[in-house]
């Protein structure tokens, strides 16, 4: 559901977009900062129920708000093959680099 005001259909003074894409709203016309916080909310819904929001300065595009994509699941043995671990590794470190690792 897209809140009051917003979306393709409810274009307004404040808010304008293309017939099928994107919600565009101008950033100059959102008002005070309590005004501002409260649009924010109400883009926030439109982006958690699947909508893109541009926001615009003086018409320009500035940012937009899309719906974050989840991160998969790790996967225990993912870069196997992809890295090699020498026996060097596991030798102590020349005094000159340890004193840079512990601070000195």
């Amino acid at each position: 559901m897209v809140p009051p005001g917003f979306g393709p259909a409810a274009c307004s003074s404040r808010v304008s977009a293309a017939a099928a894409g994107p919600c565009h709203v101008d950033a100059h016309r959102l008002g005070h900062r309590v005004a501002a916080a409260a649009q924010l909310s109400r883009l926030l819904a439109q982006v958690e129920a699947g909508e893109e929001v541009v926001i615009a300065r003086r018409g320009r595009p500035v940012a937009r708000l899309v719906r974050c994509q989840p991160k998969g699941k790790r996967q225990f043995g993912a870069m196997k093959g992809q890295i090699e671990i020498t026996d060097a590794f596991f030798e102590p470190l020349p005094e000159e680099e340890l004193k840079l690792w512990e601070g000195g």
